[in-house]
Formats: structure tokens, sequence, C-alpha cells
């Protein structure tokens, strides 16, 4: 397997463990503060900055390593997932919290 093709899987699985910490966390935060608009604005920007350092670590990799011709596509595939990722989070997000609020009156 080329280092490319593990290097895209890594930042993929990133990609979803980052989705997966963001709704953990705006549990917890949605928890010990009661206020859905807190866990929301929250695990918002936990959601933001992964992805961001996400992003930054893709584009080390792909000016640092030695990939060849893939070197012009690359860093437009990492973006590209990247900012789907963090589209796709976002009403995921709000709709876990929702789900949970709504589990938490009952």
């Amino acid at each position: 397997m080329e280092i490319e093709t593990i290097a895209l899987w890594t930042y993929l699985v990133y990609l979803v463990i980052s989705i997966f910490l963001t709704g953990i966390f705006g549990i917890l935060v949605f928890k010990n503060t009661s206020s859905f608009l807190i866990g929301i604005l929250w695990a918002g920007l936990v959601n933001v900055l992964l992805f961001i350092f996400g992003i930054i670590c893709w584009f080390i990799f792909c000016f640092t390593a030695d990939i060849g011709w893939a070197i012009d596509t690359l860093p437009l595939v990492g973006i590209m997932l990247g900012a789907f990722a963090l589209i796709l989070n976002i009403p995921i997000l709000f709709v876990t919290l929702l789900i949970y609020k709504k589990l938490k009156k009952h």
C-alpha cells in the first residue's frame, strides 16, 4: 500500500473520531451546564478546532512527504474531505444534543 493511501485512510479515521469526540464533549457540557446553547457553542468550538488541526496536519504531510505526482491533487482532496466532514458534523452535533435534551426531560 502506498504512503498516500495510508495517509488518506488515517486522515479519514481522524475525521470520524473527531465527530464522535465532539458529540461526547457536547453531551458532557450539556450535562454540566444544563444549557443547550452553551453545549452547542462549546462543542462547535471544539469541532472547528479539531478539524482545523486535522487540515493543518494534512497540509504538513502533503508538503513534506515524498509522494511524487500526487502532490498536486492530494492537498485539495484533504481540504474537500475536511470541509465536507465539518459541514456534515454540525447538523449531526445539533441533532445529537437535541435528542439528548429530549431524553433527559423524560
